[in-house]
């Protein structure tokens, strides 16, 4: 912190030094302009730069509109971009990077300022704030003068802002800024004011309706010390006055031991000879005419005359070629300026000649004496050979050349700047890919960065640049076609052993394809995301070693809770139904301990009060040795299908229940319609053919129409036999009498025959039941499934034989099963929606108590089964018969029709 006072504008605080930061707490909006328009108007009228961020319950218009109120000046300064409003999310907008100098205060709303991005991030923030105080002193402002209202704050980022407000005290420190934090007192606790006086300076607070300062017991520490120091002040300048006072009459001592200072002079002088002769450096001193005079034993080793041979001698004795020939001219043109008088001292690298004729590099420090009229009646030269530095100097520049040569034929794009920022080498890759000549890519080095990078790019450079740090941005270069592709480019500096910079050596690599391939990977996630969101399907993470989980935000939108509210496992347990806990935690158990993935149902219990059905599928990640690291694994919202499934139930059990109906109905019908054929119209018909029969038993007279008449009669009981076999088979089409007359075992018995005998397939039938007595309806069902399955054999297997067996299982189960040796059914035909006959057979088994199961085997046929539970069987007695063509009379009855 400075010692210069500036005044705060505040009665209640009076003058403050630079770097001062503090805290006013505030409950209205009246209270914030009854502190920040004086504050600020004040900053106006020092000439500093002021800095305003936003935030409710004050808005950048009424800001501004206050300003105007309070500060005559406020609209010219407004007009002219001298106040800056920022929203606390910004940071440094490029909008407002390049301000006229005129500008003088900024309002900013706290959106713009804090939270740039969405998130707070507190060394982006404080650069912010270190960058406006340069922009504003490189202004010509005295410093910087801001207020950021903190009402923005909430529960996830006060702890982060806390910690960066105690690091401000240290980041402000001799700083020219004085930084003011307003905080709503409406959404403070205790516990947050104590936090926030504690880590300003003092707080500003209104009392009984007066502002008063609340100050840090690190500011009454510090006003401690500063008046015990101003005491210690005070004490030091009475000793100082004291000890002047001894001072003067010490000059008097002194002055008396001047003589004596003089005598010890010439000894000065000797000892200064003495070091001279044994520097590392060679003394060499040349009078008016350039006869050297002083030739010290470090130059006899350099150069390997003796002082005795050179003593005496002038710089230009064709005896004495200290000079290489080639370097002559430059040297006498700095001698004779050296002479004259217009060059008091110079520094240069010359090749020079030994005694031996050995050429070697000396770098030469020469300077001038004068007499009191400033004529030059000696020079000085100090001389350093540097040959062995040279001749690494010469090396290293011709490795550099080879290096360049290298570096040209890379297929990278690269180049080398000196440390004023001058380019001097560009590749032959730069050159190729921008379509410029090496002169036309010095005139204009950024020409081809795209207009939109340029200012952030340069930027950034300048700044990497001045710090001496490495530099590394992401931009898009013009190919010599024209079109941009983008590049990371990376700038080192190269420095000596020294620590000196010597040159940049930078490089570009082509990341147009990776950014490409990104932002596919972007586009994928969000495509990923709207995908979970409307198949309501999130997927998570757990690392079983931290029992930590991450959720996708699908995952949080299901249970109804905030992202980022899941930590580990247990915090999901409260949001899961009771009864479904012990479920979750049995199966995950059971799970980790086979290594197989697992999935379950259970119900959520969300904050609304909502409950819901979801779907968990999980597998395991395991490392080296087989141990489960981590599960990953998705969850659905099954709640609407759940809920779908019920309705699909009762919809199903309803219209199964329908259909019973109508088939009883129509059995019932038919039951009906066959008795009325079988005793009305069966009657009637035999009763005709018996008449028509004793007609033609009766004498007639011979002739011809007695001959016709008997022709007509054989006719007409012909037709009769034809329309009472037609009823009978309407009838038992419509109800198979036989079911009742002979029994289920027998009637599908006789059945195995009549297909034999009508299609030619073999029919081998077996039972161990004489019969089993089932209710009427069930044996209905089993002789009309058993007829489907026979229809099915004749019309789609291509079978040439039938097995067919009859039994009652232990279980109190009837079974028929039906197997053929045909092609064998396919799992389409079983499950394709044209196979309503066997859709019907299984309805029907299922109203009756039972099922059929349907199996095949391609090219070794198929299997029917119809189970049926039974309450009773009659006397078991094994029965097996191979079913061959049976005969019949004129007819076409069989022998069990007619008894």
């Amino acid at each position: 912190m400075t010692t210069e006072l500036r005044e705060s504008g505040i009665s209640a605080v009076g003058d403050v030094p630079w770097g001062t930061h503090f805290c006013h707490f505030y409950e209205t909006k009246e209270d914030l302009l009854d502190i920040l328009v004086p504050y600020f108007k004040t900053g106006l009228e020092s000439s500093e730069f002021c800095m305003w961020v936003v935030a409710d319950p004050l808005g950048e218009e009424e800001a501004r509109e206050a300003l105007r109120l309070a500060v005559p000046e406020a609209e010219q300064h407004l007009e002219a971009g001298r106040i800056e409003i920022v929203p606390h999310t910004l940071f440094l907008p490029p909008s407002r990077q390049e301000t006229s100098p005129s500008d003088q205060i900024e309002i900013v709303p706290h959106t713009d300022w804090y939270l740039k991005g969405g998130a707070f991030i507190a060394g982006r923030v404080i650069e912010g704030w270190n960058k406006k105080l340069a922009d504003a002193l490189a202004k010509g402002f005295t410093g910087l003068r801001a207020n950021g209202n903190e009402a923005w704050l909430t529960e996830e980022n006060r702890k982060d802002f806390l910690q960066y407000e105690k690091t401000l005290d240290e980041e402000l420190a001799d700083q020219r800024i004085i930084l003011l934090c307003s905080y709503p007192l409406a959404d403070s606790g205790a516990a947050e004011i104590f936090d926030v006086v504690h880590s300003h300076q003092f707080a500003l607070v209104r009392r009984r309706g007066n502002w008063e300062v609340v100050e840090s017991p690190e500011l009454k520490q510090a006003k401690t010390e500063i008046q015990s120091l101003n005491e210690e002040l005070e004490q030091r300048v009475v000793e100082r006055t004291r000890q002047l006072a001894k001072a003067i009459e010490e000059l008097k001592y002194e002055i008396a031991e001047r003589k004596q200072a003089e005598v010890e002079l010439s000894s000065a002088h000797q000892r200064l000879s003495y070091h001279v002769e044994n520097t590392p450096l060679a003394v060499i001193e040349w009078d008016k005419d350039l006869f050297i005079k002083r030739w010290s034993e470090r130059a006899e080793e350099i150069f390997g005359w003796k002082a005795s041979e050179a003593l005496g001698i002038n710089m230009y004795d064709p005896d004495f070629p200290i000079i290489y020939k080639e370097d002559k001219q430059t040297v006498e043109m700095i001698a004779a300026r050296l002479m004259k008088g217009t060059l008091d001292r110079n520094v240069s690298v010359n090749r020079n000649c030994t005694k031996n004729g050995k050429v070697i590099y000396c770098e030469w420090y020469n300077s001038v004496l004068r007499d009191e009229q400033g004529n030059v009646i000696t020079i000085l030269s100090l001389v350093h050979d540097v040959t062995d530095g040279k001749l690494a100097e010469d090396a290293l520049r011709r490795s550099e050349v080879r290096l360049r040569l290298v570096i040209d034929t890379i297929p990278t794009m690269a180049w080398s700047i000196r440390p004023n920022g001058t380019v001097d080498f560009l590749n032959r890759r730069l050159l190729e890919y921008t379509g410029l000549s090496f002169e036309e890519a010095l005139e204009q080095p950024t020409g081809t960065v795209h207009p939109e990078d340029l200012p952030r790019v340069m930027e950034k450079w300048q700044a990497q640049m001045a710090a001496g740090e490495p530099f590394e941005a992401e931009m898009r270069l013009r190919r010599a076609d024209g079109e941009y592709r983008w590049f990371l480019t990376r700038t080192e500096p190269l420095r000596d052993e020294l620590g000196n910079l010597n040159r940049w050596y930078g490089v570009a690599i082509d990341i147009e394809d990776r950014r490409q391939t990104e932002e596919k990977l972007k586009q994928s996630e969000s495509q990923l995301a709207e995908g979970q969101r409307l198949a309501h399907v999130g997927s998570w993470d757990w690392d079983i070693r931290s029992n930590s989980v991450t959720w996708s935000d699908e995952i949080y939108r299901i249970f109804g809770i905030q992202p980022g509210t899941i930590k580990v496992a247990g915090d999901a347990i409260t949001f899961i139904h009771p009864e479904d806990r012990d479920l979750i935690f049995s199966t995950v158990k059971s799970a980790i301990g086979t290594r197989e993935p697992y999935s379950f149902y259970y119900r959520i219990l969300r904050p609304d009060g909502e409950e819901r059905m979801v779907h968990s599928r999980g597998v395991f990640v395991s490392d080296e040795n087989g141990n489960p690291i981590k599960a990953v694994g998705a969850t659905q919202d099954v709640t609407e299908l759940k809920r779908t499934e019920e309705e699909l139930k009762v919809s199903s059990k309803q219209l199964r229940a329908l259909s019973e109906r109508l088939r009883r109905a129509k059995e019932e019908e038919g039951i009906r319609i066959a008795r009325e054929l079988h005793d009305e119209l069966g009657s009637a018909l035999t009763s005709l053919k018996w008449g028509l029969l004793g007609i033609d038993k009766a004498e007639f007279s011979t002739g011809k129409a007695a001959s016709n008449a008997k022709a007509k009669i054989g006719e007409m009981v012909g037709l009769v036999d034809s329309t009472i076999n037609t009823v009978r088979r309407i009838s038992s089409e419509l109800r198979p009498g036989v079911v009742d007359d002979l029994g289920l075992v027998s009637a599908i018995e006789w059945h195995a025959q009549q297909f034999h005998n009508n299609t030619g397939i073999m029919c081998d039938f077996e039972s161990n039941a004489e019969d089993v007595e089932i209710n009427r309806e069930q044996a209905t069902t089993v002789f009309r499934i058993f007829q489907e399955a026979m229809t099915n054999i004749l019309r789609h297997a291509k079978a040439t034989k039938v097995n067919i067996l009859i039994e009652e299982e232990e279980e109190g189960e009837f079974v028929l099963e039906i197997k053929d040796n045909g092609r064998g059914i396919t799992e389409s035909e079983k499950l394709g929606t044209r196979s309503l006959g066997l859709l019907g057979m299984r309805e029907r088994a299922l109203s009756a108590g039972g099922k059929v199961e349907i199996g095949g085997v391609a090219g070794k046929g198929t299997v029917v089964t119809v189970r049926l539970p039974i309450q009773e069987v009659s006397k078991f007695k094994a029965r097996s018969a191979s079913i061959e063509k049976t005969p019949t009379d004129s007819s076409g009855r069989s022998p069990e029709e007619k008894s």
